[in-house]
Order: C-alpha cells, then structure tokens, then sequence
C-alpha cells in the first residue's frame, strides 16, 4: 500500500485530509504516474506525531469546508470487505423494524445501512423534507461514482421509518438537491 504525508494539523479534524504528498511533490500531480484510481486505500502518514492511518483516495471531492473540487482521501473506518460494500447490481436497500424481546429495532438491511452512510459513501449534500421529518441525504460511492440517497420509509402512522438507500441518477439528485452543483463521475 503506498503511503502518503499528510499534515493532521490542517485537516478539518472530521477524516477527511486534503494536505497529500509523494515523494515531496502534490500527490494529486502523479495519480496516472502512480497508476491510483478513485477509491485505492493507501497509508496516511505524518513525521512530526509519527501517527499512520489507512484512507481511500477521493477523487474530485467537494468537502462543505472548501469551495472547489479535489484530490481528499477518507479515513478508513471498520470493515470494508466486499460483502458490506455496495455490489455493482444492487440499487436499492430498504430496512425494516423488527420486534425482539418486546422492543423495536432494525433488522440486518438496517445495520448494513447505517455501515455505508457512516463509513463507506461519501456524504454530498443533506436535505430536511419537512419539519419533523429525518433528513435525507445524498452519498456517492467511492468506487464507481453513483450517487445514492438515503431516505425514511413513512410508518402507518406517517412517522419516519426505517432507512431505506437507492441509486439516483444525476438528473435526479440535481432536481432534489438543487443548490448543489453534481458533477458526473
């Protein structure tokens, strides 16, 4: 795994590291030199605290705290292994409440829900629906660039739900999330 300096100094202290170098030049400078692709984990390193983090490579990222595009990578959290990540035929997830021990919780899709949004997709732009309602939200797939939304099932009694995650194509997360500009992976 190549390893890249970072500076954990000037990040926005949220995972996410923007300061990345390679053998002392911009590592965003030698992506086809290095033969790197949108999503490779590599090894975050930084000499003055001695500290190593695992990251995956984001591609034309647009963090909230910058206003242009560009090279981020991610800090790696928990298991990534294939059979928590997103499988190229699957485009929708939908959760459901179960009942057990007399109390009420998501099932196994619920979980797997939570694991992507938390830790795997890259969280684009957030939207409220409306008042007392959870917010949706858009992610994109580091790997293959679709773009995801996560959205709240409404219950019998018009109430959020469990979670439910669907691909969206870029036509249509641009008309739901207008005020930000989608790009195209």
């Amino acid at each position: 795994m190549l390893r890249v300096e970072t500076s954990f100094q000037d990040t926005p202290d949220d995972g996410f590291y923007f300061v990345l170098q390679h053998a002392g030049r911009p590592l965003s400078e030698q992506l086809e030199e290095l033969g790197l692709k949108d999503g490779d984990r590599v090894i975050l390193w930084e000499e003055d605290c001695g500290l190593e983090i695992t990251a995956v490579l984001l591609f034309d990222y647009k963090h909230p705290m910058m206003f242009e595009r560009a090279l981020w990578a991610r800090e790696a959290q928990g298991d990534s292994s294939a059979h928590n990540r997103i499988q190229p035929h699957e485009t929708e997830f939908a959760g459901k409440w179960v009942i057990e021990g007399g109390r009420v919780r998501g099932d196994a899709t619920c979980e797997r829900l939570k694991w992507l949004t938390q830790t795997y997709l890259v969280p684009i732009a957030y939207r409220v629906q409306s008042p007392g309602r959870k917010q949706e939200a858009l992610y994109r797939d580091p790997i293959d660039g679709r773009l995801w939304e996560r959205s709240f099932q409404l219950n019998k009694t018009n109430r959020d739900g469990p979670a439910r995650l669907a691909v969206l194509t870029p036509q249509q997360a641009e008309e739901k999330y207008t005020a930000f500009a989608l790009q195209e992976s």
